[in-house]
């Protein structure tokens, strides 16, 4: 009797155990799957020959201490070359690595939302800001030059100091924009303008010195903070040697 009595007990613990395992089995942990993201248009391969612009500078710069105008005008410079370029949903102007666009911008804070299209067909976009936009005098004056290296019908001029140190003018007030030097045949000689602040600067370029008795001109294009421009052309003759 104690014989048939360990034997079931035996045979009744051994399925137990059968139970345990198949249980087990039906609740064996399952792999997790990670859903990929979607490749944004902007990585899809296309001609791996034809360069892609990655980043972009924008002027004005975002500064916390730079108030800009609803009606400013962005000049935005890419790594490379693009086919457009939308900013704020408004198409921007130019060609190659260099646009310029005027968004629009609300009183208040603001950023820029610019999308470009590379030359292979390929997109991208950034976000650049915040800007702090404040509303303008309606009635706010044009800039106007203060004084500068030369004036306007200027002759006798020495072009040895202007070959060694340039051109220079000042506004009376913050602007931005573009200068230039021309011959008398309105060729440009190329020199390097830049335009800071209240200042406008043009730097020599070798091999392109001021010549003697010759006529000269500086062709300025800048506008301040509320959008109101200031276009001039400044003419001064060499003296003779």
């Amino acid at each position: 009797m104690q014989k048939f009595l360990g034997a079931g007990i035996l045979i009744t613990f051994g399925l137990l155990i059968i139970c345990i395992i198949s249980g087990c089995a039906d609740d064996a942990p399952t792999e997790d799957v990670v859903a990929l993201p979607p490749l944004e248009e902007a990585d899809v391969d296309h001609d791996h020959s034809v360069p892609r612009a990655h980043t972009v500078k924008v002027h004005p710069d975002p500064d916390p201490c730079l108030r800009v105008f609803p009606d400013t005008e962005f000049t935005l410079s890419f790594d490379e070359g693009i086919t457009a370029v939308m900013v704020n949903d408004t198409p921007a102007t130019g060609a190659g690595r260099n646009w310029m666009v005027m968004p629009g911008l609300e009183v208040g804070t603001a950023w820029l939302n610019i999308e470009w299209f590379n030359r292979d067909a390929t997109r991208r976009a950034t976000t650049i800001g915040p800007y702090v936009v404040v509303a303008g005098p309606d009635a706010l004056e044009s800039p106007a030059i203060t004084h500068g290296t030369v004036r306007n019908g200027e002759a006798d001029v020495n072009p040895a100091p202007i070959n060694a140190s340039g051109l220079l003018f000042f506004f009376d007030e913050p602007v931005i924009g573009a200068i230039k030097l021309t011959d008398e045949a309105c060729a440009d000689l190329n020199w390097t303008g830049t335009v800071d602040d209240r200042t406008a600067a043009l730097t020599p370029v070798a091999g392109q010195e001021l010549a003697n008795n010759t006529v000269y001109k500086v062709e300025i294009d800048v506008q301040d903070g509320g959008g109101n421009r200031f276009r001039a052309t400044i003419t001064f003759v060499t003296k003779p040697k």
